[in-house]
């Protein structure tokens, strides 16, 4: 992931209101435009 870039998140799988945020996200570089894929928090990334 770059550093400086602004970046916004999605949860991938749907969840009740107040329910815990599982590990898999989607990133979104709003500098760039790219999407990454973590399925375990931002310890690994996954270029789409």
């Amino acid at each position: 992931m770059p550093s400086g870039d602004s970046f916004q998140e999605c949860d991938v799988y749907p969840r009740a209101c107040g329910a815990y945020r599982d590990a898999y996200r989607i990133v979104v570089d709003l500098n760039t435009g790219e999407v990454w894929y973590s399925p375990d928090r931002y310890s690994d990334f996954y270029h789409l």
